[in-house]
């Protein structure tokens, strides 16, 4: 295990005088696996984020979840990366999951993590180590719960909202939420683990949207499970973080970089959003957190396991 001296931690005392397990992971490091759903439309960036995510002190493992040709093409791409890179990352083929749930198929796949923490980032984000580190451990302090700063807000009258204006830090930090978008987002393995053991309650609604609002039920599990909301967490600044030799100065609080190439679910903007705000009204409608009292929604089961490559 590498001993890491001088991770700029924001629970100091906390981890130095009180709760044991943080104080461990803070000095060893290795804790995190993070899930990188990817459709093989930014490879070039695939391997710049993997690269950079195989520095980070807290990065354990690197999962890349895929299906189809895209499978071959990850692998041709990690033998360009860094050894170390290659060898912290694991392939997930999701095979006729991905079919079925599309990004969904994430939370699958987060089931053979090694790491006790999970950081679920899109394969457009590139957040700096400061930024995916202190994320982690927030979930690694209290395991059930969901952290992250994209928030939306989500009901049975108005579907599915974004309120405030995360150009505006402050104002931003204070708007309300119950949902947080997993496209950059930490949590813990227990509760993952849990989601997916309920993935019944969900099956049937995320196969009718191909996986679109999967981060709508994480967020709606999390609250009618366990009565938690979400955990909003301020981006923390990068100081200065380089991407391909170039400083990239976010539009948003915290020097956070993303690259769109508008390649991603979300373009397709108007069947993207109107299937968000029909999938919240049907969620905030329920009157428990499972489909009906006394039925459980039919299991979709692919013929096709998950393999998850570690070579």
């Amino acid at each position: 295990m590498k001993l890491v001296k001088d991770f700029p931690f924001d629970d100091f005392d906390t981890v130095r005088k009180g709760d044991w397990w943080l104080s461990y992971a803070y000095l060893t490091g290795g804790f995190t696996t993070v899930v990188v759903p990817t459709l093989c439309k930014r490879l070039d960036r695939l391997k710049l984020l993997a690269d950079n995510l195989g520095n980070m002190s807290c990065v354990r493992e690197v999962m890349i979840t895929t299906a189809g040709p895209c499978v071959a093409q990850v692998h041709d791409m990690l033998r360009l990366t860094t050894p170390q890179a290659a060898n912290m990352t694991t392939v997930a083929d999701m095979g006729e999951w991905d079919t079925i749930y599309g990004p969904a198929s994430r939370f699958l796949a987060a089931r053979r993590a090694s790491g006790t923490v999970l950081v679920h980032l899109d394969d457009d984000e590139f957040p700096c180590e400061r930024q995916l580190c202190l994320l982690a451990a927030k979930a690694l302090k209290e395991p059930i719960g969901i952290y992250g700063q994209h928030k939306r807000t989500c009901n049975e009258e108005k579907g599915y909202q974004i309120r405030g204006d995360m150009r505006r830090p402050y104002a931003w930090a204070r708007a309300k939420f119950n949902v947080l978008l997993t496209l950059f987002a930490s949590t813990s393995r227990a509760f993952n683990d849990a989601f997916v053991r309920h993935y019944d309650n969900y099956a049937t609604t995320l196969a009718s949207t191909r996986g679109n609002g999967e981060d709508i039920a994480y967020s709606h599990f999390l609250l009618r499970f366990y009565n938690r909301t979400p955990t909003f967490v301020q981006k923390y600044p990068c100081n200065r973080w380089e991407v391909n030799g170039t400083s990239v100065m976010s539009p948003y609080f915290g020097g956070f970089s993303k690259l769109d190439d508008h390649a991603g679910m979300s373009d397709r903007k108007f069947f993207h959003y109107m299937t968000r705000r029909r999938l919240c009204r049907m969620l905030w409608n329920r009157t428990s957190w499972t489909i009906a009292v006394g039925h459980r929604a039919p299991q979709l089961v692919p013929t096709t396991k998950l393999t998850v490559d570690t070579s």
